[in-house]
């Protein structure tokens, strides 16, 4: 199925990839994962988004498998190289819908964006604004009071996510926040 839509919201989607190249004569797309190629089994629909005019395409995902850094994708309806050619830099979204589970103590990135962030000790630093992957170890950016602080995202700094509360309390190192000034 191929239908049209409206640019997909972050409400009930998530971004997953992007379409990078063409594979092969058949309609094959090589999409870069924003997470983990192996999810890309789960999801029963992919909508492409090129944001040319506001509208996306609805497909449903035949096939998808890992290759290196890229997955391969087969999408019901794209099936000449042609018309695959005209998705690259598409933008791949999912429903939320089709993501697995996170495993115990885990958490998705988006769900820790827009949290406010306390120290154990009390102390308001603001709220997370993003997640950079460093390659090492992930670092929650956080910004509030005028100042921005780099706190890495370990299990020893995040003593409480309170999704419900919209809260994170973190315990940090003594001079770690001060680096940050």
């Amino acid at each position: 199925m191929i239908a049209s839509v409206s640019s997909p919201d972050s409400d009930n989607f998530v971004r997953v990839g992007k379409v990078v190249k063409v594979h092969g004569i058949k309609g094959e797309l090589k999409v870069l994962p924003y997470g983990d190629p192996d999810y890309f089994k789960l999801y029963k629909q992919l909508v492409l988004d090129l944001d040319e005019d506001g509208s996306a395409k609805v497909y449903d995902l035949v096939r998808a498998r890992p290759q290196a850094s890229v997955v391969i994708i087969q999408l019901a309806g794209l099936d000449d190289r042609n018309n695959a050619e005209l998705l690259r830099g598409a933008e791949v979204w999912t429903e939320k819908k089709f993501l697995p589970e996170p495993a115990a103590e885990e958490i998705y990135w988006r769900e820790m964006v827009g949290l406010e962030v306390v120290t154990d000790d009390g102390q308001q630093l603001g709220k997370v604004k993003a997640l950079l992957e460093t390659g090492g170890t992930d670092v929650l950016v956080i910004r509030g009071n005028g100042q921005e602080y780099l706190v890495p995202a370990r299990k020893e700094f995040v003593v409480d996510l309170n999704n419900q509360d919209g809260c994170l309390v973190i315990s940090v190192p003594p001079g770690l926040l001060e680096i940050n000034s």
